[in-house]
């Protein structure tokens, strides 16, 4: 009979997840969302969904340097270094910011329910989840986008009203995305 071998141990060179360090917030509760990167100007902008506003920390040293109010729960966010802006999606009232001073450059018209966001890089297209239960809808859409302009390219309709997560194919045509209350996993092309 084969002879049994022990499970392979990780190498020595491979060290544990460590913490790095932590930012506390007093005062603030509730749920984070998503983040962007500007690596540039050395900040990280995160999502803070529950406490409706917008996070502003320094890289390097994860200090808070700003909180932006008036958010009705941020959810995603992409940081476009071409033009130094921020694109906030929201459940309602998205907008895209001046990365550098947060002043609203221009509102993004979005279905109510906005969540989820994907970006391609290759085609400057932003795919972005709308509709769905928070906003007491039966269906859910993925809407593709512009994040420069704001115009509108189409969408695609599920007839389920809690879609989520998605990913989108850098070398590739497909969108994948999570139609959770079905338990499904949806392909979308996203060419067509």
């Amino acid at each position: 009979s084969p002879k049994a071998t022990a499970p392979a141990t990780p190498s020595a060179a491979v060290s544990p997840v460590r913490v790095a360090g932590h930012t506390d917030l007093p005062g603030y509760a509730g749920d984070f969302d998503h983040f962007a990167v500007d690596e540039k100007d050395g900040r990280l902008f995160l999502a803070g969904e529950d406490g409706g506003e917008l996070k502003v920390f320094d890289l390097k040293s994860g200090a808070l340097i700003q909180s932006l109010p008036g958010f009705d729960a941020p959810h995603s966010l992409i940081y476009l270094p071409d033009t130094g802006e921020l694109v906030v999606v929201a459940n309602t009232k998205s907008r895209v910011l001046d990365a550098k001073t947060l002043a609203t450059k221009r509102p993004l018209a979005l279905a109510d329910g906005a969540d989820s966001l994907a970006y391609d890089v290759a085609r400057k297209r932003a795919y972005v989840v709308t509709g769905g239960k928070d906003v007491k809808m039966t269906t859910s859409a993925l809407v593709e986008i512009d994040p420069y302009t704001g115009k509108t390219y189409g969408q695609t309709v599920f007839d389920g009203d809690h879609t989520e997560a998605l990913a989108v194919e850098d070398q590739g045509s497909r969108i994948f995305i999570n139609q959770t209350d079905k338990n499904l996993l949806d392909v979308v092309d996203k060419t067509t």
